[in-house]
């Protein structure tokens, strides 16, 4: 039953962009061989997102509820911190998305890791958990906490190399992807159920510093690796490749997989002790998301992301508002059915006790991705810099957080990091850089654009919800 209703989720998330390709090819045809390999990689990422997912359901989000809370139980903040450093380390590593973007940075750029960048990013989501944790023990204030961190971000991102900005947003957005979402989310809901005085504001903000975490890792990064120019990546289909592919990702999802492994095993001895039938569960779950993760980048990488590349270099070609108005409408139809979102609107309808209605916790978060790859689209067209679209957008986002809802303001942190999931990845970050070989424009940024978008869009919210409740006379 659970599995089914996972299909039905992911291919609802997927569906958007089947029938948009399809529509594309029937107007402006792809190179010969790309449209049929398109829908066997469509058909791969399908089931093994859904099997990733119900691995993540089975073993990851009962696990971090319960680390998050016996971890707060034990009150030694040293440990905690460590805890928390390791837990972020290890599933920022695994973590599909970030596997993704650090592989077609690499192509972008030789000189840079695929595998150190994404070792990087794990430190600094490492580090922004412990400082997660810090807020909740020590009841720093989350606004504050925010504005010192994204304080941070922008004096690195002027002072750093200007071509990694964009990088650097991007990270922020696939970091928090469809296996950190559920576990880091736990995480905080499990430590904030544990601590004694919690309010609802404290169930968020674990997912918004993690997104943190790994915008300030690239920004570092930039001060110790070499500039470079932005060379387009080459996307070239794999048909008839997909057996000898299986082999590649798996390899890639072990190594990705090993040590968030040795944390749960290293976890359940020394602190969870759970019955051998649970644990057993929780190695069944590991297993199936190891498998989908591996199904996931085949699909990705063997179909998916190269017809995302040429119906982005296509439509660069074609008219300028017809390009806007389908990255548009992109960005409205992905975000409403991203298996990550899905989990937050879950998860926010619980915690508000069925207060904010999932219908327009959504509406909004579509308006605002549709908005933001509307605004890159055109951003592409006209070679302007990520900054015109960035900083406005944060410094509104800060104004709201400061005369909005504290719920609202952490939420919608949260939110920005869990907009830009899997599909996003796999299709909106291969369609802009298309674009951008078309047009000159910068190759990354989209995902951290769409990533800040939900900050404007679920505050408004907020602020609208808390004007009902004082003309209908109910306490915030």
């Amino acid at each position: 039953m659970e599995l089914l209703k996972r299909l039905r989720g992911v291919t609802f998330s997927v569906l958007p962009i089947i029938v948009f390709v399809t529509v594309f090819q029937f107007l402006t045809p792809l190179p010969q061989g790309y449209y049929p390999n398109f829908l066997i990689a469509s058909a791969i990422l399908i089931i093994g997102l859904t099997i990733f997912l119900l691995g993540v359901d089975i073993a990851l989000v009962p696990a971090g509820e319960q680390i998050g809370g016996i971890l707060l139980k034990k009150r030694c903040l040293p440990l905690l911190l460590i805890a928390g450093f390791i837990a972020g380390f290890a599933i920022t590593f695994a973590e599909p998305n970030a596997e993704v973007l650090s592989s077609q940075v690499a192509l972008a750029n030789p000189a840079i890791n695929g595998r150190i960048m994404l070792l990087c990013l794990s430190i600094g989501v490492g580090f922004t958990i412990m400082l997660a944790f810090l807020r909740l023990v020590l009841r720093i204030p989350y606004r504050i906490m925010m504005i010192i961190c994204y304080a941070l971000v922008f004096i690195l991102a002027i002072l750093g190399k200007s071509n990694f900005v964009s990088i650097g947003f991007d990270a922020g957005g696939t970091a928090t992807g469809p296996l950190a979402v559920p576990f880091i989310m736990a995480l905080g809901i499990g430590s904030a159920r544990a601590k004694a005085g919690s309010t609802e504001a404290d169930n968020f903000g674990f997912v918004s510093l993690q997104t943190v975490g790994a915008i300030l890792a690239v920004l570092v990064m930039s001060f110790v690796s070499p500039s470079f120019e932005g060379q387009v990546p080459e996307f070239s289909y794999t048909s008839g490749h997909f057996i000898e592919g299986i082999i590649v990702y798996l390899k890639t999802a072990s190594i990705s997989m090993a040590p968030l492994s040795a944390i749960l095993l290293f976890f359940q001895i020394f602190a969870l002790h759970m019955p051998f039938s649970s644990f057993f569960r929780i190695i069944m779950g590991m297993i199936y998301s190891l498998i989908g993760m591996t199904m996931f980048l085949l699909g990705a990488n063997g179909g998916f992301m190269p017809v995302a590349f040429e119906v982005g270099r296509s439509l660069a070609s074609l008219n300028p508002l017809l390009l806007i108005a389908c990255a548009f409408l992109l960005g409205a139809s992905v975000v409403v059915a991203e298996p990550s979102v899905a989990v937050l609107v879950e998860q926010v309808e619980q915690i508000s006790s069925g207060t904010i209605r999932p219908r327009m916790l959504l509406s909004f978060m579509a308006v605002g991705v549709a908005t933001a790859l509307g605004l890159v689209a055109l951003r592409e067209i006209l070679n302007f810099s990520i900054f015109w679209i960035l900083v406005p957008g944060y410094i509104l986002s800060f104004i709201l957080l400061f005369i909005g809802p504290d719920m609202f303001g952490a939420l919608a942190f949260d939110s920005g990091g869990v907009s830009a999931g899997p599909v996003a990845a796999a299709f909106m970050l291969p369609f802009v850089i298309g674009i951008g070989s078309m047009t000159g424009g910068e190759l990354f940024g989209a995902i951290g654009c769409i990533s800040m978008s939900p900050l404007l869009t679920i505050q408004i919210m907020g602020l609208i919800y808390r004007n009902r409740g004082k003309k209908g006379g109910k306490k915030e």
